[in-house]
């Protein structure tokens, strides 16, 4: 390199060449025996059997469904789904002025609940009672004052909830959540 370095400063670049090649070739050689090669390791993997591939065969694949088992439910859940139907049908017979069958079966199965709390609490449900019956005989026509005491008396009937669905407060309140929306909603 230091002929190479010599011969360029003499401004003989001609006679440099040689020994600037030969540096080149000691570098690359140099280079070439730091690398280290590593051989491909072989991976093993099991033996496919050319009669099964590409066939189709799912037999011995599970299926990863599993069933559902619907439990049923207890005579109080029942006796709360067909309040609650009977309070839905009420509504639409509010509008309609109506009654069907099936509004009819739903007002009868109403009716059998109602008698039980009212011999529990007469006072409280004999006026429904008597509107339900009366919706019955009309089959629903002009009847909207027996469906509002009709309508709230299965309302008094349907248990009430013993945990209210509130909004749930991660933080605390004087936290700087509360605070950034204090401020926008002042502005």
């Amino acid at each position: 390199m230091w002929n190479t370095e010599l011969r360029l400063r003499t401004h003989q670049p001609r006679e440099a060449l040689p020994y600037a090649y030969k540096a080149l070739r000691l570098l690359k050689e140099l280079q070439q025996k730091s690398r280290v090669y590593v051989s491909k390791s072989a991976t093993k993997t099991t033996p496919l059997r050319t009669e099964k591939r590409l066939t189709g065969d799912l037999e011995a694949i599970g299926s990863p469904v599993q069933p559902y088992q619907a439990r049923k439910p207890t005579t109080a859940q029942a006796a709360l789904r067909e309040l609650h139907a009977a309070l839905a049908y009420l509504s639409v017979l509010k509008t309609t002025h109506q009654l069907d069958e099936e509004g009819r079966l739903l007002l009868i199965r109403a009716e059998e609940q109602l008698m039980q709390a009212a011999i529990a609490e007469p006072g409280k449900y004999l006026n429904a009672l008597q509107a339900i019956r009366r919706l019955e005989e009309n089959e629903g026509r002009q009847g909207d004052a027996e469906i509002a005491i009709v309508g709230e008396a299965l309302q008094a009937l349907a248990p009430a909830l013993e945990k209210q669905p509130a909004p749930q407060h991660h933080a605390g309140p004087g936290d700087v959540y509360s605070r950034y929306f204090s401020e926008i909603t002042a502005k």
